[in-house]
């Protein structure tokens, strides 16, 4: 009895073990292009492996995927982040085609702030082949796909499977990642970019007549307070043109660095904290809460130096903290309501 219950143990360990080696070593589920109408994320059909140096190559990532190192995504939710991570991340999926003609799809990488992207293909028992190389400072002349995101096309011929390794390098010290790529029919993502580019000009439009008129009061009233929202108004263009990739594609299309986006940023909130401070008057009213709002400021001037530095460790830092820090100036308003500013609350 003993020795059957070995047997039959063993057995089922060894199936289990083969069908988890087989489930890591393919994709979950081949995505399905033929009727794609809209766009699909990669999710569930994709795994990943993360490389910690950074300077993995192609030959690394099939090494690691013959060795069933590929595994379930850190995060599996549409716009997920893996977080601060270091080195390179590599996703595994597959393409397949059931129609009868040969599809082209677009996968877009669904953040602005990744630096490299670079993807390699296969059909059958080929070998990988290079399909992009992708970089953000690259002219954007270069790009296979005009947009203001990293796009990678791919055509999957009739009744074939295309099977894919991507490469996502971020900063070898550390960067966020978001590894679950968009399928595109090529002609909705083209609907989909104007729809955006227009929204965002209508947007950053409204914001610089703001802007406009905040200073023309400024100039009737005498009011240097007005003058601190227009320019406040102006770094929110600049930083929401730049982060967005607008500024990449239709301003410094040639020379564009990934830190232009943190010294914008760092503008911003130095404008914006400064007429916070300014509007709710915090140092009068709210004497320790400012040291908060002041600690801000130290902070966007730190990410100055670090993206002019080239720091990138001490950079990613820096962004990380004033995005948690931001909503202070919320909570500073909202004790000036407190306090009895009407305006603050308008403000908040």
């Amino acid at each position: 009895m003993a020795a059957g219950l070995r047997v039959l143990t063993l057995t089922t360990a060894f199936f289990v073990t083969l069908l988890a080696s087989i489930a890591t070593a393919q994709p979950s589920n081949p995505i399905e292009v033929s009727h794609l109408s809209g766009s699909v994320f990669l999710a569930p059909g994709y795994r990943t492996w993360h490389h910690e140096d950074g300077d993995s190559t192609l030959a690394d990532a099939i090494a690691a995927l013959a060795d069933e190192q590929f595994g379930p995504p850190p995060v599996n939710i549409d716009r997920g982040s893996t977080g601060l991570l270091p080195g390179s991340l590599w996703a595994h999926f597959t393409l397949a085609n059931a129609a009868e003609t040969a599809i082209t799809v677009h996968l877009e990488y669904v953040d602005h702030q990744l630096l490299y992207l670079r993807a390699y293909q296969r059909s059958g028992a080929a070998d990988f082949v290079p399909l992009a190389d992708l970089a953000m400072e690259q002219p954007f002349d270069q790009r296979l796909v005009a947009h203001p995101r990293l796009v990678i096309p791919a055509t999957v011929g009739p009744g074939e499977s295309m099977e894919l390794l991507v490469q996502y390098e971020s900063n070898v010290d550390g960067g966020f990642v978001f590894p679950n790529l968009r399928v595109w029919a090529p002609e909705v993502l083209r609907q989909q970019q104007s729809l955006e580019t227009a929204g965002m000009a209508v947007v950053l439009g409204g914001i610089l007549m703001m802007a406009v008129v905040a200073v023309v009061i400024g100039v009737a009233t005498g009011d240097r307070i007005f003058y601190g929202y227009s320019i406040y108004a102006l770094s929110k263009i600049t930083v929401w043109a730049t982060v967005l990739g607008f500024t990449h594609q239709f301003l410094l299309r040639d020379h564009f660095d990934w830190h232009y986006m943190s010294i914008a940023g760092a503008f911003s909130i130095i404008a914006g904290t400064w007429f916070a401070r300014a509007f709710l008057q915090s140092r009068k009213h709210l004497p320790r809460f400012d040291y908060a709002l002041i600690v801000m400021l130290v902070n966007a001037a730190v990410l100055v130096f670090a993206a002019v530095a080239g720091l990138t460790t001490l950079e990613v830092l820096s962004i990380t903290l004033a995005l948690l820090m931001y909503p202070l100036i919320v909570v500073a308003a909202l004790l000036r309501w407190r306090q009895g500013s009407q305006e603050a609350l308008v403000f908040a």
